[in-house]
């Protein structure tokens, strides 16, 4: 008798007289050990799970039908089948039962047309003989996995219901009770119920539209419940028209009117249902005495025609409020056809409900702002946090070690959307998963109650098995979960510090006020993603929370890529950066620019992503994942403001002025930009450079709304020298105060975002240090170019130069300069041309090509400044200028060490061309806008 049977028949004599009937599935504890091991073992054989193969043979035998569940799930899926067929046609078919063998012969050989249909397969060998001929082609890879689970299925009884018994979704009786209110609305929730309010009748338009923004955790489903039971009240023919994506939504919000009801005054009745699959259908919407009806958009945009149109328009002949819920979804084109739909009938208003009210397209945020124009009431978190309803986060960085480059497809995939289930699912690897399981054992009594967000399903069932394996009371959620409902009364009840893995289930309408803990082990591009899953966790002491939230997010090394978002970026607040070795570390730094302006923390960490990017691939390097380092310390960096583009916000450099001035340009005059990289606007700047998903939501606003972004100013120097100045100016002083002014420098100022090392940042300072004890100051061809003085200096004339010789006489005389091994790699050089226009960034500078054919590889570019006539800008200027930039490309990362000043020495009279370029200002009006 099967548990099943046996909980049926202990629950009561009624259920004792339940019927069963007989049904087989396929398990896994079915099937021989050694077979689930060879099976496991040609799954982990591939490339991206081989590390875990040590980890595989390590596995007791009892436990390999566990791991194959988790391995291949509930049964041997299809996408799995093509891998593990030559295990199962070398050691099951030979073991198998013979009739097995023959079934499976007869029904592969019924499909062929050749002289082998009539192949005698009538004994067992002759068909396993056959069987092992065949080509593993789709229909055979097909039958050979019907076979294997055909032949792995146990019996088990399931309970029958009686003729004519169907499962019925009732609908929901909201009645008064008269009940006293276990709590009072926070001030919050009644100031936005009174804007609601006014809004509604103060509204000039017919259906207005508007949108509540209340932060996560600040009860916006509970306010919104409160003040439309006060208008059913009121208002006997009033309907409601809850609108969501998700079922769980829909649950919470009926859940509410059903709690909130009881507190009204007996006598109060009114009707409400759940509309989805599995609930109620979409024609109940045509019950006469139906008043709240909670909807997914996919029952009613899917099909809607025919007894579902009819149906909803039943519906909306009375007066009927829309609340649409998570309304950044809105702008996509289901949501507009339906509320285009809606808005022909008897609607009072448009009301759209969210903590993050940016669609992750710039097109929808346009849509959404057309049906809902109004900000109705927009609570700021800090607000709520002083008042104890919302916790402060506490950052905690954990760094995986885990290094991604993704394929070219991976990469328009992530720049045009989120990230790939491919590269999700490489970043399901043992020495990623040991991290995150790490980190929870370090600090496990004062993570709390903890949420885990996994890449995938897989990789939610790995974590949960490791963190079970360490101590951990764990369990999964995700969309295969058999029991979710119970999952989370197991969570929310359990008063152990237990841990939920999840696969995505939890970003929105889910109330599990007591997690204190989420752990971000699933990157993502998506603002509105990472804020959900932030959002878990930010309930205050009032809302049954806690003062502090821990955010342990875990940071990978993405080569290639440097859209992967931050926490502080997916929260309206700054979240705190808290170091485990650091109790006192809630108080950070704020970092501002000259003038003592604050720098959002978005901002910083745009500059720390277009810094990381330096750290570019050239294709000619001698292994594709190593980097051709472009040294920060190199440049002065001047930043000047950053854009907000709502899902994001691009920090600007000065140098880049130029580029984003030529693509704005282009982008609001509609010139086709369609198979041009945006980044080729900036192939003549030095970098950092923007990143490409900046530069697409960039284009995205240009043209959607006519008109650049708002632009925010600073001023800001990026660079170790202003840490070199302190030292300078303290004169004589010890080695450890020394040591406290750099590492003060680097930690209170925005140099820590472009410099993430405090020792590197230390090399760069004496770098400087060194280059100051210098009597002649040398070329610094990547600086900032000086402009000149005086107005009245003559422009450089302009003149047609081919840069080609002068490359070739730059590489003869460095054969002859050089040291045999830096010499000996002179072989390929790097592109080498002129800039496209006079730029006053710098002289010429050695870089990594942006786009084009020439992409990725090493490029020197010399400013278009200097084409003039040979009496003006001499050949050896030029010469000598390459040679430089040849020397970055010949010791890449260094910067203007000592090897580099060595070395840059040594090409004839240095000196005197270093002061040509540094007197060059004082010969000619060198200012961009002289030269057309």
């Amino acid at each position: 008798m099967s548990n099943k049977e046996k909980e049926f028949q202990s629950a009561s004599p009624e259920v004792a007289q339940q019927r069963f009937r007989t049904i087989k599935r396929f398990s896994w504890s079915e099937v021989n050990p050694r077979l689930a091991r060879a099976m496991l073992e040609a799954l982990y054989s591939q490339p991206k799970y081989r590390e875990r193969l040590e980890q595989l043979s390590q596995l007791p035998e009892k436990r390999l039908a566990e791991q194959a569940l988790r391995s291949f799930g509930k049964q041997l899926p299809d996408k799995h089948i093509a891998v593990v067929a030559p295990v199962l046609v070398e050691k099951w078919l030979p073991a198998t039962k013979a009739r097995t063998v023959k079934e499976l012969a007869t029904i592969v050989q019924a499909g062929l047309s050749s002289s082998e249909r009539w192949e005698d397969i009538g004994n067992r060998q002759n068909a396993l003989s056959f069987l092992r001929r065949r080509r593993h082609t789709k229909n055979f890879l097909t039958n050979l996995r019907k076979a294997f689970v055909s032949a792995h299925k146990v019996a088990e009884k399931k309970a029958i219901k009686p003729p004519g018994e169907k499962t019925v979704p009732v609908p929901v009786e909201l009645t008064g009770l008269g009940e006293p209110r276990p709590y009072q609305p926070y001030r919050h929730q009644i100031e936005a119920r009174e804007k609601l309010t006014s809004f509604i009748y103060e509204a000039q338009q017919q259906a207005p539209g508007g949108i509540v923004v209340l932060p996560t955790g600040a009860g916006k489903t509970e306010t919104a419940v409160e003040w439309l039971l006060d208008i059913l009240q009121e208002e006997p023919r009033a309907r409601v028209l809850w609108l969501a994506h998700q079922q769980e939504l829909l649950s919470q919000a009926i859940d509410r009117f059903e709690q909130c009801a009881g507190y009204r005054d007996i006598g109060f009745q009114r009707k409400a249902r759940t509309i989805f699959g599995g609930s109620s259908a979409v024609t109940t919407l045509a019950e006469e005495n139906l008043d709240i009806a909670a909807v997914t958009i996919q029952s009613l945009s899917r099909g809607l025609k025919g007894t579902k149109l009819k149906a909803l328009r039943s519906f909306l002949k009375r007066p009927t409020y829309i609340i649409v819920d998570e309304v950044h979804h809105a702008g996509a084109p289901s949501y507009r056809n339906l509320l285009d739909e809606i808005s022909l009938h008897e609607v009072i208003c448009f009301v759209g409900l969210s903590a993050t009210p940016w669609p992750t397209s710039m097109l929808n945020r346009f849509h959404l702002r057309e049906r809902f124009p109004a900000n109705i009431c927009e609570i700021a978190p800090e607000t709520l946090m002083a008042e104890g309803i919302l916790a402060t986060p506490l950052l905690h960085t954990v760094n995986t070690g885990q290094s991604i480059y993704l394929s070219e497809s991976e990469l328009r995939f992530a720049q045009s959307g989120d990230l790939s289930a491919e590269t999700l699912d490489r970043l399901d690897s043992v020495t990623r998963n040991r991290r995150v399981v790490s980190a929870w054992l370090a600090r496990k009594a004062e993570w709390g109650k903890a949420l885990v967000f996994a890449t995938n399903i897989d990789h939610a069932e790995e974590l949960a098995y490791l963190l079970g394996e360490a101590g951990a009371n764990a369990k999964t959620l995700h969309s295969r979960s058999e029991d979710r409902d119970r999952t989370l009364r197991w969570f929310k009840k359990s008063s152990e510090n237990v841990v939920l893995v999840s696969v995505g289930m939890l970003t929105e309408g889910v109330d599990i006020p007591d997690a204190k803990s989420v752990f971000l082990a699933r990157p993502t591009t998506s603002r509105i993603l990472l804020r959900q899953m932030i959002g878990r966790v930010l309930r205050g002491r009032k809302a049954g929370g806690e003062e502090f939230a821990h955010v342990v997010y875990f940071q990978d090394e993405w080569g290639n890529f440097a859209d992967i978002l931050e926490p502080p970026e997916a929260i309206e607040f700054d979240v705190v950066e808290s170091d485990a070795s650091d109790k006192d570390g809630y108080l950070p730094p704020i970092i501002v620019d000259d003038q003592e302006r604050p720098i959002p923390k978005s901002a910083q960490i745009s500059v720390k992503r277009q810094f990381r990017q330096l750290d570019t691939r050239a294709s000619n390097a001698g292994d594709e994942h190593e980097p051709s380092a472009i040294d920060p310390g190199l440049f002065s960096t001047q930043l000047i403001g950053y854009y907000d583009l709502q899902v994001l916000m691009v920090a600007i450099f000065e140098h880049q002025l130029d580029g984003f001035a030529a693509l704005q340009k282009d982008a609001l005059d509609g010139a086709k930009l369609t198979g041009r990289s945006y980044l080729s606007f900036f192939d003549d700047s030095r970098p950092p450079y923007p990143t490409q998903r900046s530069l697409v939501e960039f284009v995205n606003f240009c043209r959607e709304f006519g008109e650049p972004p708002p632009f925010n100013d600073l001023r800001v120097t990026i660079s170790p020298s202003q840490a070199a100045d302190a030292i300078v100016a303290a004169g004589p002083i010890t080695e450890e105060h020394r040591a406290e002014l750099i590492e003060s420098a680097w930690k209170n100022t925005i140099i820590r975002s472009a410099i993430p090392s405090l020792q590197r940042f230390e090399e760069l300072v004496d770098a400087q240090l060194r280059e100051r004890r210098y009597a002649a100051q040398r070329l610094n061809a990547e600086a900032t170019i000086r402009q000149p003085d005086k107005t009245r200096l003559k422009v450089l004339p302009r003149a047609e130069r081919n840069l080609a010789p002068r490359v070739k006489a730059a590489i003869d005389i460095a054969r002859t300069v050089l040291p045999p091994d830096c010499a000996g790699r002179l072989e390929e050089v790097p592109i080498v041309r002129w800039s496209r226009s006079v730029s006053r960034s710098s002289f010429g500078h050695w870089s990594i090509q942006l786009s084009g054919r020439n992409a990725g590889r090493q490029k020197i570019c010399i400013n278009r400044l200097l084409r003039a006539p040979a009496q003006d800008v001499p050949d050896k200027a030029l010469e000598y200028l390459i040679y430089h930039e040849l020397l970055h490309a010949l010791l890449p990362g260094q910067g203007h060490d000592s090897e580099f000043r060595e070395l840059e020495g040594r090409w004839p009279e240095c000196e005197v061309w270093d002061a040509w370029f540094q007197t060059l200002h004082d010969r000619y009006d060198i200012r961009p806008e002289r030269y057309p």
